[in-house]
This record gives C-alpha cells, sequence and structure tokens, in this order.
C-alpha cells in the first residue's frame, strides 16, 4: 500500500450497527444487544486503549432491565470516556416518514435518558443506516443541543456533496456539522487498511483529521480482536505515514472544529436512498401516522382539561406511548423492509400507543363537558378544535336527528353521510359544517327541528357529453362517465381551469426490490383503473358526494368526490381492494400548470425541490405552484398519510401503494417455484384535498386545513347539567397565520405548561400568543420551530428538551 499521508490522526470508530428489528424479530435483537455489548466490554478488558460507540436509548434500555450488571459496566466505561454515547435519540429512525414532532420526543426522551442514566448531554447526531434525511433535521437537531451529525446514505453515487464532512444548514439558518461515511460502518479486520486509505483521501482539504469506522454489524457483532491487534500493530510501525487511534466522534468533530477550515454548506435535504420505502407498507406508514397525530391530539385535550379542571396531564404514560412509536420508527420497520412477522409485533404495540391516546382523548374532553354549562332545548354536544387557529370545518356526530343548534339560536341542517361498505349501525353519521374558536370549543344542540336550508350546492347531468357537473358556486367539478375520472376542477375564484387532461389512478411497473434500490423514478405506466358511470350518492344542504368504481386486474377501487356549500376545496376518497403484485398504484393529477415550482412539507419544515419527475418523499402536503390561465396559482394537494409523489411540469404523482416481496433485497431473484407473501395485499383507503390558491404561492391556508385534515375536531355527547365553563370558549391562539401552535402538553420537568410554535411561510414576525387570558409577544424568524414553557402569566424560551435557554446561555459563557 501506498503511503496514506504526512501525520493524518484517524480516529478508529469502533461500533456494532445493531437492527433491533430486521430479518428477524425484536426478541432476537435484545438477544444480539446482548450479546454485542457483553462482548465490546470483555474487549475493553483485554485492551485497554479500545473505545466503543454506541447509540440508541431504546437498546440501551433493553439492558437495563435485561442484564442490570451489564448495563452498571457500561456506566463505569462510559464515566471512563472508554464508552462513547452517541444519537441522543430513541432510535435510529426512518428520516423521511415520521413526523416533526416524533424527531423531537426521540430527542426529548432519548437525551434525557441519556442524561438520568449516565450524566451526559449527547451532542453527536448518529443515523448511519437511515435511507434519506429531511430538510428539517438540522432545526431540530440543533435546538436540542446536538451539534453535530453522522449519516452515510445516500452514499456518494446517489448524491454528490462538495465534501465528506460539511455544514448543514436548515431553512431557518440552523446548523450542525455533518459527516458522511464513505466507507460501510460494517468493517472486518480483512477491509480495515482499505477503509483507512478511503478515510484520509476523502477528507477536507487542508484537513489532518478523519475518522474510520470498523466492527461487525448489522446483526452485531462488533470490533473483533483481530481488527484491534490490527490497529495497534499500525500504531507500532507507522508504515503508513499515518495515526489511527482509538477514539470517539466527539473527538473527530473537535478536531475538525478546532482545524478552523472554511466549511462548505449544504442547504434542503439528502436525498435519494430506496425511494421505495417512501410507500413500502403504507398500511404500517398510516398506522404510525395515526398514532402521531392521536397522541398529539391527547396531549393538547390533557393540558386543556388540566386548564380548566382538576385534571391530572398523565405524562408518565404518554411517555410511554411514545417510546413505542418511536421504537417502531426505526428505519427497517417504518421503511416498510423487515420481515412479515415483525409487522405483528409492531402493530401490536403502535396500536397500543393509539389506544392510550384515544382513552386519554376521551376522559379528558368528557371531564372539560361535564364542567360546561348544557342547559338548553335539546341533546347536548361538545365539540373541540385542538388548533390554535378558528377552524371551518366539517362536523361529524352520530345521530338519528336532523338539526343543530348554537347557543345563539343558529340552526344547521344535519346531513346523512354515505358510506362505500354499508354499515348495521343503529345510528346514522351525520355531517354539517359550522367555525369553531381556535383551541377551544363550542356547544350544540341536537333535535328535529326545521332547520332553513341554504345551499349553493348544484348538480347537472350532460347526457350529451356524458358528463356530470358539481359546483358549490367557488369550485365546479366535471366528472365523465365514460371515463370514469375528473375530467376537470374549475377555481370560479380564479376564473381558472386547474387540469390539462383527466385524473388518473395509473398502474406502473414496479419490479424492483422491497428497497427499489437502484431506482430514482417509477414511469413505467402498465394501465390504469377503468371506471364506471359516476351516480350521486349524495346530494344536499351541506355536501355533495359522486362515485364511481373500477378496476384493474384483480383489484378493485371506489373514488368519492366531495364538495362542501362553502369550502373551497375538493375532496377526493379512494379505498382500493388492492392484490396487485410487482406494481405500484399512483394517484395522478394533471395540473395545467407552467415553469412549475414544487414546495412539499417536511418534519417541521418545507423544502422547494425540481418537477423532474424523480421519486420524492412528503409529509402532508405538496404544493405546485406556477402559470394557469395567465395567473399565478398555486395548487396544494393534501394527503392524511402518504408520503412519496412524484412531479413532472404540472403533473403531481401521489404514491398510493406498492406491492413487492417483504424484505426482498437485490440480487436475490424471484423463483417460479416458490411461495412469496406480498405487502399491502388488501383494502386500503386515502383522503386528499385539493386546495387552489390565488396567492400564487404556498400559503398559511394550506397548513391549516392539512393540520384540520389530520387532527380534526372531536365530537362529545353530554347530558344536560350546569356548569361554570362558557358555551363557546378559546384557550391558545395566535393573531398570526403564518405561525401555528403545533404541541401542547406538559413540562417534563414540572407542572408548567410547554407550547410549541411553527412559522409556516418564511415571514419574520412578531406575534401575539394567547394562553388562557394571557398575552404574550413572541418574536419568531422565518421557519423557525419555538417552544416556550408557561407559568402562569410568565413566559420562558426553552429548548426541545425543554431547558431553559438563558440557563444554557449563561452555561455557556461561564
Amino acid at each position: 500500500m501506498e503511503s496514506m499521508g504526512d501525520s493524518v490522526r484517524v480516529y478508529m470508530i469502533g461500533n456494532a450497527h445493531i437492527d433491533p428489528v430486521w430479518l428477524w424479530r425484536w426478541q432476537e435483537g435484545l438477544a444480539e444487544t446482548l450479546a454485542t455489548c457483553r462482548s465490546a466490554l470483555d474487549r475493553m478488558d483485554e485492551f485497554p486503549d479500545f473505545v466503543f460507540t454506541r447509540a440508541d436509548a431504546a437498546t440501551y434500555r433493553w439492558i437495563e432491565q435485561a442484564a442490570p450488571d451489564m448495563f452498571e459496566d457500561i456506566k463505569r466505561r462510559v464515566a471512563e470516556g472508554r464508552w462513547s454515547v452517541v444519537g441522543g435519540w430513541w432510535e435510529q429512525a426512518d428520516c423521511n416518514i415520521p413526523c416533526g414532532e416524533s424527531f423531537v420526543r426521540h430527542e426529548l426522551y432519548g437525551k434525557r435518558y441519556f442524561g438520568e442514566e449516565f450524566g451526559i448531554d449527547v451532542s453527536v447526531g448518529y443515523n448511519v443506516d437511515s435511507f434519506g434525511h429531511n430538510a428539517g433535521l438540522p432545526q431540530i437537531l440543533a435546538k436540542a443541543g446536538i451539534g453535530f451529525y453522522v449519516f452515510m446514505r445516500p452514499g456518494v453515487r446517489e448524491k454528490e456533496l462538495p465534501g465528506s464532512v460539511f455544514i448543514w444548514e436548515g431553512r431557518d439558518g440552523s446548523r450542525v456539522l455533518a459527516h458522511r461515511l464513505l466507507e460501510p460502518y460494517c468493517t472486518g479486520a480483512e477491509d480495515v487498511a482499505e477503509h483507512i486509505r478511503m478515510a484520509i483521501e476523502s477528507r477536507l482539504e487542508g484537513s489532518r483529521t478523519a475518522a474510520c469506522f470498523y466492527g461487525v454489524g448489522n446483526h452485531g457483532g462488533g470490533p473483533t480482536r483481530e481488527s484491534i491487534e490490527l490497529i495497534l500493530s499500525m500504531q507500532r510501525d507507522n508504515k503508513y505515514g499515518a495515526e489511527p487511534v482509538f477514539g470517539t466522534l466527539e473527538q473527530f468533530f473537535g478536531d475538525i472544529e478546532s482545524e478552523k477550515l472554511d466549511l462548505p454548506i449544504v442547504r434542503g435535504d439528502l436525498q435519494h436512498h430506496a425511494v421505495g420505502c417512501y410507500t413500502a407498507h403504507i398500511e404500517f406508514k398510516r398506522l404510525n401516522h395515526r398514532a402521531e397525530c392521536r397522541l398529539i391530539a391527547a396531549e393538547k385535550y390533557s393540558a386543556m382539561a388540566k386548564m380548566l379542571t382538576s385534571h391530572k396531564f398523565p405524562k408518565d404514560v404518554f411517555a410511554e406511548a411514545w417510546r413505542s412509536v418511536l421504537f417502531n420508527q426505526f428505519h427497517d420497520v417504518l421503511a416498510g423492509t423487515s420481515i412479515e412477522p415483525a409487522y405483528d409485533d409492531a402493530r401490536d404495540e403502535v396500536g397500543g400507543a393509539i389506544a392510550v391516546a384515544e382513552r386519554e382523548i376521551a376522559f379528558a374532553l368528557a371531564k372539560i363537558a361535564g364542567y360546561v354549562n348544557t342547559q338548553g332545548e335539546g341533546s347536548p354536544y361538545v365539540v373541540f378544535n385542538p388548533n390554535s387557529f378558528e377552524v371551518v370545518s366539517p362536523i361529524f356526530i352520530d345521530s338519528n336527528l336532523n338539526s343543530a343548534r348554537d347557543i345563539n339560536g343558529r340552526m344547521f341542517h344535519l346531513q346523512k353521510v354515505s358510506q362505500v361498505f354499508e354499515s348495521t349501525a343503529g345510528r346514522d353519521a351525520k355531517v354539517f359544517v359550522d367555525s369553531l374558536p381556535a383551541f377551544g370549543w363550542k356547544l350544540y344542540y341536537l333535535g328535529d327541528w326545521n332547520a332553513s336550508v341554504q345551499s349553493n350546492l348544484c348538480i347537472l347531468r350532460d347526457d350529451e357529453k356524458s358528463s356530470l357537473c358539481v359546483s358549490n358556486g367557488l369550485i365546479t367539478i366535471v366528472a365523465d362517465d365514460q371515463l370514469g375520472a375528473i375530467k376537470q376542477i374549475r377555481d370560479e375564484r380564479l376564473g381558472c381551469d386547474l387540469l390539462r387532461s383527466p385524473v388518473s389512478l395509473v398502474v406502473m411497473e414496479d419490479l424492483s426490490d422491497t428497497w427499489s434500490h437502484g431506482v430514482e423514478r417509477f414511469d413505467k405506466e402498465i394501465g390504469r383503473f377503468v371506471g364506471n358511470a359516476w351516480h350521486v350518492v349524495e346530494n344536499g344542504s351541506v355536501r355533495t358526494v359522486i362515485r364511481s368504481e373500477s378496476s384493474f386486474g384483480d383489484s378493485r377501487l371506489w373514488t368519492d368526490v366531495l364538495l362542501y356549500d362553502g369550502l373551497p376545496y375538493t375532496e377526493v376518497r379512494i379505498v382500493c381492494d388492492w392484490h396487485e403484485k410487482h406494481k405500484m398504484l399512483k394517484f395522478e393529477l394533471p395540473f395545467d400548470l407552467k415553469d412549475v415550482t414544487v414546495e412539499t412539507e417536511a418534519s417541521y419544515a418545507s423544502v422547494l425541490k425540481d418537477a423532474d419527475g424523480v421519486e420524492e418523499p412528503c409529509q402532508r402536503w405538496v404544493s405546485l405552484m406556477g402559470e394557469c390561465g395567465g395567473s399565478k396559482v398555486c395548487v396544494s394537494v393534501i394527503n392524511d398519510g402518504t408520503y412519496g409523489y412524484d412531479a413532472f411540469g404540472g403533473r403531481l404523482r401521489m404514491s398510493l401503494v406498492r406491492s413487492p416481496i417483504y424484505a426482498f433485497h437485490d440480487p436475490r431473484k424471484v423463483e417460479s417455484d416458490k411461495y412469496y407473501r406480498y405487502l399491502d395485499q388488501g383494502l386500503h383507503s386515502w383522503r386528499f384535498i385539493i386546495l387552489p390558491s390565488s396567492f400564487g404561492f404556498r400559503s398559511y391556508d394550506t397548513i391549516e386545513c392539512s393540520a384540520t385534515l389530520n387532527i380534526p375536531p372531536e365530537v362529545v355527547e353530554t347530558y344536560r347539567h350546569n356548569g361554570i365553563l362558557p358555551a363557546e370558549n378559546s384557550l391558545i391562539s395566535v393573531d398570526a397565520p403564518n405561525v401555528i401552535v403545533c404541541v401542547v402538553k406538559e413540562c417534563e420537568d414540572d407542572d408548567s405548561i410547554v407550547v410549541r410554535m411553527l412559522e409556516t411561510c418564511g415571514n419574520l414576525s412578531n406575534v401575539v400568543l394567547n394562553v388562557f387570558g394571557h398575552k404574550f409577544v413572541v418574536h419568531i424568524e422565518p421557519w423557525e420551530l419555538k417552544t416556550f414553557k408557561i407559568v402562569g402569566d410568565e413566559i420562558l424560551e426553552v429548548d426541545l428538551l425543554e431547558r431553559s435557554l438563558s440557563l444554557l446561555e449563561n452555561q455557556k459563557n461561564k
């Protein structure tokens, strides 16, 4: 081997990548964790200079519970500085699918655990195996005190970066110092010398510092005696002109910072690797999404009940539920790439967290409703809004009564709701639309009264053109009977036809493995769902619903298109009984837009993307901005748990479901004489809102609509009783629509209230935050995520771990 460098210090990072779940269930992951950590401790006894690096609070907790003596040994080695704890998260999560609050909770529960058990403040973020990294992470990491970040995917052939070490900057300006591994984190003795050479060659120009990972991994293992002895021999010989030292990532990043180099800056997300993982096992992704939304709602309602009543906020119950969700966000689970039995375990655990959230919502709201004065004529219902803004929303109530009345005597007709599949329930689902106060409630009485009906909804069937036209005066839909497709969506306010061709449900060939290795786009169309004529299933004063049934291969699909009176959007509901294999289903919306820019939601962030047809990750919305009919228009497509899309010009395709074989990895080939289990066979459902805007850019209306769709109002049936609370009330609000309150919870350290806010439109703002009658003026930067602790009439800014920023600053300056 040629000389590797002149006095380059190479930090040898001994590690063992452990997938607690993948081609095995978590019980085997527990066993491999115990064996690997015992092995690392044994190597420390044998080699006094050996240092080991390990992440993932969840598996440390496993050790604490299953092997307490080993846990004490690890504590001792951490105190000595020979066992380096990195990551600071509950698990090495998928870094595209979880919502922003999930990443905050990884840090909140992970870093707090490490602080409580080991007395350390983890500063190195660590997701070496995750399949891409969303644009919101720099801010989320930095605001939890994590200044450094280590990753490996996307690799060199998947994304060009200016170097292996760079500054990763979020849209808000937050920065972390990042390092991409160029060699695998799993390295046996036979590869150590070559990987040291690669580390040295890939270092920044002018730097005398490098890092090299070694140790057997995936199913655990860790550094072997042979690897350690080889490194020791290289230290003695110094034959390569390099200085390999046993060390930590903290030391590596510390040396990089001390060199004061002009580091390159990278903005945006770090993509792409394994683009099929945005959609694989969509059933479990949607279960995770439901758990996130219900836990966030449960905390909000429990905080509301705590403010108003004697309700005790169950923070330990919520923390344990969140930990269950976070563990199953491990990248091989949430990405959809684990074996089928692993998902039986994951469903049980995440389902348990949802059950916790539902129980806490029910009891918190029942307690508040019990304090509301509900005396009056009719059956009382209290409707709660968990959002920090006033919403105008559909409200669903199970009742056989036909009218609702608010406290001011305003009457509402209750329209019966149709279902794709008939229900045998004893009561009908009903719907009406009204405004609800920000983070508060409104009382309604139900009865059989004669509510006056006024509506802008109308339906016109044109037999000559084989079309059905539905309008609410704001939006007009033209549905084609021959195609069974939406032919046109017209925004009457803009005078603009939004579609250049009909909406379709498109089937793509997908012969890739579970991950879609080597794939960057799904563009080989092999067919479309062919529909029957549209028929009207609801035609009332509240909403109009039309339905078409279609089929492809062995699969059937039902599409409902909904227009509400007074609401400026189109809702599309899709139910699919999917039985295809090696295929992918996309919801295609061919918008008639020119010069298109795409903006998508990421985790507590948004990111601008090219409309180039590449498969991309998203969260709750994708917005296309361009020119339509001579006007600047933005069309947002909002979803209730869909994570992949592609956009090419004005054509948007939302990825719904794909069906590879479970955990099937290239270069493995399908054998014709074998039977396989395929992902996501059976029933699935999705909801989309198509929201046009005349702003010409994505605005706050998209944010509010997505929040309301995913965490909608909650209806509580109660009884007539006296109470000290009014019929309508708002407890938390913000006076600027670009700033929303994402989280309301109790502080982890005391009984104060924690409020988390996000600026969503890139505007520098001074806003008034109203909390329980107290008004606070808050400064928030563009795209900033900000957290406050509220005690009575005082407000204190804290970091994502709920630590006082002023106190942290004072400690830093000492």
